[in-house]
């Protein structure tokens, strides 16, 4: 999987390029400034940054997993047919051991090994000032875990701008599969592989237990150790 869309004479940046191109963006921003950053790279390199808030938005791996398989099929690549549950076994253990590489005109990404991905989120986890949104938390009580949030970035409560709850509950509910798919989905419910107008397919905690066979749970296991507690 890791080379299946690299076409010849084609490079993706090292990890060590990675990481400098990172950190290099890093440096400049002044107190005032925020990064944003949606793809998977390297946490190792916010070590160096220590002094820095960092909000680190966190999913079970195994259910990400699950979630880039049906991802592959149901976007624009196309690889698997989730239906083969001999395909969909050797495609999930495939992700699990090698991640995987997607190389297109004017850019790239990576969705790292299930090792990798769980050390990342250990050492993000570690740091001073992190705050670990996990999406299962979201999942349970939504309203007190963004207080949290809010709570820790020192916006919440505001003297000068009070935060009503009309105004948390629109934010709230600008984040559902609802408002997302303008109507079309509800969080739970599975939509249709084929559906490419937004990735919203389920969006509920724990979804893997209907994907992994004991072979795919075994590679799991096998790669990433007992990091899965820790987290």
């Amino acid at each position: 999987l890791k080379d299946f869309y690299l076409p010849e004479g084609y490079n993706i940046p090292s990890e060590t390029v990675i990481k400098e191109y990172i950190g290099s963006y890093l440096k400049l921003l002044d107190d005032y400034q925020y990064m944003e950053i949606h793809f998977a790279f390297p946490l190792e390199v916010l070590q160096d940054f220590s002094d820095y808030r960092m909000i680190v938005l966190t999913r079970d791996p195994r259910d990400m997993i699950v979630s880039y398989y049906f991802q592959l099929y149901a976007g624009s690549i196309h690889i698997y047919y989730h239906d083969a549950p001999e395909y969909k076994e050797k495609a999930l253990i495939e992700l699990i051991n090698y991640g995987f590489v997607g190389i297109f005109n004017t850019k790239f990404y990576l969705f790292p090994p299930a090792k990798q991905l769980l050390n990342d989120y250990l050492i993000a986890m570690k740091l001073p000032l992190s705050f670990m949104l996990r999406f299962e938390d979201l999942n349970v009580s939504e309203e007190q875990t963004y207080l949290r949030l809010l709570k820790w970035l020192k916006l919440h409560p505001d003297p000068f701008q009070p935060l009503t709850h009309s105004v948390l509950q629109t934010a709230i509910y600008q984040g559902t599969f609802e408002y997302q798919t303008q109507g079309r989905k509800k969080r739970g419910e599975e939509s249709s592989t084929l559906d490419l107008t937004s990735n919203c397919r389920k969006g509920v905690s724990g979804d893997w237990k209907q994907h992994f066979t004991p072979a795919v749970i075994e590679a799991f296991k096998q790669q990433t150790g007992t990091g899965l507690i820790e987290l």
